[in-house]
């Protein structure tokens, strides 16, 4: 939905966005997806480094037919990669959603209408246990439910200005990112003891809930703008903590998978008991160290970014010189 603030504002050309997605999310998705697929195993099973690396022609033709053609991840460790693939597609179908965005302009003068179609296609289709729109978070299905998410975000942005500076929009926002997720836990659980298998689509950011949750996220941000500044140092470091959670998402499943098979996540949920604050407290206690171990590993990749654009900057300046 974010990318839906600022997609249809960039001034940038269809061919200049594609451009710029392969070096900044095709290459990287690339060379990460290879330390996976290469070194996966050592890093988080603890695999010499030789069976790491060894695979079979079935697994290579299994990943080029399974994962490359069909444009998903089917790597262990690697799910959450699944965003860079839709971002990618979606950029490729930039042009027809743009004229989505445009038919429906002309058609529904009221933007916020527009807001209220998009929940109630994702509400019925929840209702359906996802078997109307077939929604998920790979391939073609995955752009569908991106394409909702993406003009959503464009309608939302063009409300900013109404939105920003007033605290009751952040409290309503705050109210509603609760509800709604206290809602989706509860269906989630009664799903689960009826359908089991059937209702794995709520976990998924492409239903009612994920939209709702979204929007009350968007009136928190704007609606409690202007209350507070921040000092240029302590500006300095949110835009370089922003620049560290690229990184930090691609790299915090493998910490996961790490602690895990390490036994680490083990031994917190020993410590804490099996109660339900115990749970409370293993959750945060858990993500907690994910994120500390992410930013740490971040902080190694942007250093490391940073020498290897600095040097290919020197490298061109010599050449200009000469």
């Amino acid at each position: 939905m974010i990318l839906g603030f600022f997609l249809f504002q960039s001034k940038n050309a269809w061919k200049k966005l594609i451009k710029k997605s392969i070096i900044k999310i095709v290459l990287p998705l690339f060379v990460f997806s290879m330390v996976l697929w290469l070194l996966g195993e050592m890093i988080v099973e603890g695999e010499t480094l030789i069976n790491s690396m060894r695979h079979s022609f079935n697994e290579y033709k299994t990943l080029f037919v399974e994962g490359i053609l069909k444009w998903r991840n089917i790597l262990p460790y690697g799910g959450h990669l699944w965003y860079l693939y839709v971002y990618f597609a979606v950029i490729l179908f930039f042009p027809a959603i743009r004229g989505i965005r445009e038919t429906l302009g002309e058609i529904i003068h009221k933007r916020y209408i527009i807001l209220l179609v998009i929940y109630g296609i994702l509400l019925y289709n929840d209702m359906l246990f996802n078997e109307l729109l077939f929604i998920s978070h790979t391939g073609i299905n995955g752009v569908l439910g991106a394409i909702f998410y993406i003009i959503a975000g464009d309608v939302l942005y063009s409300y900013r200005g109404k939105i920003a500076h007033n605290y009751r929009w952040g409290i309503l926002g705050i109210s509603m990112f609760f509800i709604i997720n206290v809602a989706r836990t509860i269906c989630q659980n009664i799903y689960y003891e009826s359908f089991n298998d059937n209702t794995k689509f709520f976990e998924a950011w492409y239903t009612s809930f994920g939209f709702c949750a979204v929007v009350g996220i968007f009136l928190i941000i704007y609606g409690f703008s202007g209350y507070y500044t921040f000092k240029p140092k302590t500006r300095k470091i949110i835009a370089h903590m922003a620049e560290l959670t690229f990184y930090m998402y691609l790299v915090h499943a493998l910490n996961i998978g790490y602690l895990e098979n390490n036994h680490v996540a083990t031994f917190l949920q020993t410590c804490f008991g099996n109660t339900w604050w115990g749970d409370i407290l293993y959750v945060c206690c858990f993500e907690i160290l994910v994120l500390g171990i992410s930013y740490i590993i971040s902080e190694c990749l942007f250093f490391i970014h940073f020498l290897i654009k600095k040097c290919i900057k020197s490298k061109h300046k010599i050449e200009q010189v000469e």
